[in-house]
């Protein structure tokens, strides 16, 4: 060769090597006089035997001793002058030749017994506890004497398809893969892909021996790298093979990872046969170990993720169970909240937990709580464009789950996505979808999706399918409780109304009734008769008749009901008259004192001659009593109360209002003055009787007659008007 001492001459005998043609020749070769060998013509390793000082050797071939294909031969060296003939310290060449064919059977013994030592401690080191891969990687380094190693295995319940690092010895100052994908380029991950162990007795001549031992689609990226750090670890060249032994480890029949070897610290600097046989049942050693480990380790998770389960559910029900008791609270999303921490604590995989909620009307589902840290990417305006987005039960995915009832769960394929399309999570690789149901009533979905490669954890999905029927049940009995508490409520309002119905008119009907009594008493003794003033006794008694007569009303009134009446046609001549009545203060009684004046505005009343109203007549009288002897308690003294006309011919409605000077009405209070029992600063100071509900009666009986009460406020002139709004023709 051109240039041996760019290779390893414990490996590569070029032409001339006298080791090489005793080798080829499978004859002893000697060398008696080194000096003069190399005078004659400097052989190839000539000047190492020079440097050394040796005089004499010899080369014994070996063929076949370290297996099929493993040609070898043992070299024996003098620093003194030797003889193979003659009587100068004559070597008894046949002994030699004897003695070193027993080499093979000495190595093979002493591997044999490494191999058992090993197994025998690798066994032991399995059972105990601490870093057991890294103690097993350690005896298996001292064994073969190798200067690195490295133990991957694949934790299927996890992340099937990937090889994570378990084990490692590594000296070199270029980055340790931690871990291979299916498929990667590599001689370790290639192992594992093809089953197969491989070995290498110079990684330098990677290319050629691939081909020679059929590693058929095997490819290697960092041999730069590891011939860089060789020459540092070696510390001088020409230096040994860069030799290399991998073997799968497997689970029964499933390939699970590989341990690999690289390299020796020491001659001889080659792996074997021997070597790959060791290695490939410490390979299944391991293996078996890995396996029962994954399945406790499973068994472990899986309690440990049922304990978490139990103990979140029953912090659920409590929730729950203050949620339907506090009278306050109308939402159930505190629950849907809880029931996400809960899934985020046993699926620590998760990057985006939802609840989505269905909505009836538009069977449609929308978000109504989340989790995870992949709602925040893109920006606020990405996020809320997630959270608003709404999905049809009929063309949706969750959608479909929501209306089957079924729940899906979408596995990841080693190293590639899910099988589902994601417009809200693109790079989503698994994903689990629970109904939320009560009975056969699609409620919601819960939806746990993740973008790594670890697998969902057996069982996982029943527990989300779990989490969806209690949240279904929770909302169920929230609706209820919902349901019970309007309806308490109303019942509650229903019977708080009625009392003050009652009361309203208890009050309405006592006052008069006892002064218009007292008044009687006084009138009939001739002691006290002097100052009583008849028209006041008609006025109270009138005005118990007339509350009497509205008896019906304000049982109506009471139970919630509609009033009940009937509308009659009244013409002009009816309708001033009753209003000329009342004017003319035969039915309300006002001190004289006052100097109140009520008139009646008759020109305004012309374009009535033309029209009619619909109203009742027994209303009417009430809502015009009511109005004047309002007027009458709040106007100014001296001044005018005028019942005027006006008709609306746009709207087709007859107006009668009540106008007067008194205290004022503004804008933002008039629409109070129609609420029951309200009564204004103003008002209380006038008169203490009354319990404000004048006008609210007037408010019902006018909607009874399909009309209306109108207040105005105070006018710049100091003028109030009370409008009652008639239908018309």
């Amino acid at each position: 060769m051109e240039n041996p001492d760019q290779h390893s001459p414990w490996y590569f005998l070029p032409e001339g090597c006298i080791t090489g043609e005793a080798i080829r020749t499978n004859t002893t070769r000697v060398v008696e006089d080194v000096d003069a060998w190399i005078a004659d013509d400097l052989p190839p390793f000539g000047h190492l035997l020079r440097d050394r000082g040796i005089k004499t050797f010899c080369s014994i071939p070996l063929p076949g001793g370290f297996g099929p294909k493993r040609e070898a031969a043992v070299n024996f060296y003098w620093k003194e002058k030797r003889s193979f003939r003659g009587d100068l310290e004559c070597v008894d060449l046949e002994n030699i030749e004897k003695a070193a064919r027993t080499i093979p059977d000495l190595n093979n013994g002493v591997l044999n017994q490494m191999g058992f030592e090993l197994l025998t401690t690798v066994e032991k080191k399995l059972n105990e506890g601490g870093e057991v891969l890294q103690n097993v990687l350690q005896s298996v380094t001292d064994q073969f004497n190798a200067v690195e190693s490295a133990i991957y295995l694949e934790d299927r319940a996890k992340a099937p398809g990937e090889y994570e690092l378990a084990a490692h010895l590594w000296p070199w100052n270029f980055p340790l893969k931690r871990q291979y994908l299916a498929g990667d380029p590599g001689i370790t991950v290639w192992a594992i892909d093809h089953d197969q162990p491989v070995r290498f007795v110079d990684l330098r001549q990677f290319d050629e021996e691939k081909k020679t031992r059929n590693y058929a689609g095997m490819t290697w990226t960092t041999q730069d790298d590891l011939l860089q750090s060789a020459k540092r670890h070696y510390c001088h060249e020409p230096f040994p093979p860069l030799c290399f032994v991998a073997a799968p480890v497997r689970d029964g029949k499933r390939v699970v990872g590989a341990i690999r070897c690289c390299m020796t610290r020491t001659a001889p600097h080659s792996f074997d046969e021997s070597h790959i046989a060791i290695l490939k049942f410490v390979a299944d050693q391991i293996g078996h170990w890995w396996g029962n480990q994954v399945v406790l380790r499973k068994e472990t998770a899986d309690k440990e993720r049922f304990k978490v389960l139990v103990e979140g559910i029953a912090t659920m029900h409590d929730a729950a169970f203050r949620l339907l008791k506090d009278s306050k609270e109308s939402s159930i999303k505190p629950l849907w909240d809880k029931s996400l921490d809960l899934i985020a604590d046993i699926t620590p995989w998760q990057d985006a937990l939802s609840i989505r909620a269905v909505d009836p009307a538009k069977q449609e589902l929308h978000f109504v709580a989340t989790r995870g840290k992949a709602w925040g990417e893109g920006g606020a305006k990405q996020a809320r464009a997630r959270l608003e987005r709404r999905y049809p039960l009929s063309e949706n995915f969750c959608g479909s789950t929501a209306v089957r009832g079924r729940r899906v769960l979408v596995e990841p394929e080693a190293g590639k996505p899910g099988k589902f399309r994601s417009e809200l999570f693109p790079t989503a690789t698994k994903l689990i979808h629970a109904p939320i149901m009560f009975g056969q009533e699609p409620i919601g979905v819960v939806d746990v999706r993740g973008f790594g490669s670890k697998a969902i954890p057996a069982n996982l999905g029943l527990m989300c399918e779990l989490i969806g029927r209690q949240l279904g049940l929770y909302h169920s009995l929230h609706e209820q409780f919902q349901l019970q508490k309007r309806q308490e409520n109303s019942l509650a309002r229903q019977y708080d109304e009625q009392n003050q119905i009652y009361e309203d008119f208890l009050h309405q009907l006592r006052n008069p009734l006892l002064k218009a009594s007292m008044l009687a008493q006084r009138a009939a003794d001739p002691r006290t008769r002097t100052g009583v003033d008849l028209q006041q006794i008609r006025y109270f008694v009138r005005r118990v008749l007339q509350f009497s007569e509205n008896l019906n009303h304000f049982i109506a009134l009471s139970k919630g009901e509609p009033i009940q009446t009937r509308l009659e046609v009244l013409t002009y001549d009816y309708v001033v008259g009753a209003l000329n009545k009342m004017a003319a203060d035969e039915a309300l009684i006002v001190p004289k004192d006052r100097g109140l004046k009520f008139q009646v505005d008759e020109a305004s009343f012309e374009p009535f001659r033309r029209k009619t109203v619909f109203a009742a007549k027994d209303l009417l009288n009430n809502c015009l009593f009511n109005l004047l002897d309002n007027a009458a308690k709040y106007s100014f003294s001296n001044t005018e109360i005028t019942l005027r006309c006006r008709a609306q011919e746009i709207e087709k409605n007859v107006i009668i209002a009540v106008v007067n000077k008194g205290h004022r009405i503004e804008p933002a209070t008039r629409i109070r003055l129609i609420e029951r029992g309200y009564r204004g600063d103003r008002a209380l100071l006038t008169t203490a009787g009354g319990c404000g509900i004048g006008l609210w009666i007037v408010k019902q009986f006018m909607t009874a007659m399909n009309g209306d009460l109108v207040i105005v406020p105070t006018d710049p002139r100091g003028l109030n008007e009370f409008r009652l709004v008639f239908r018309s023709r």
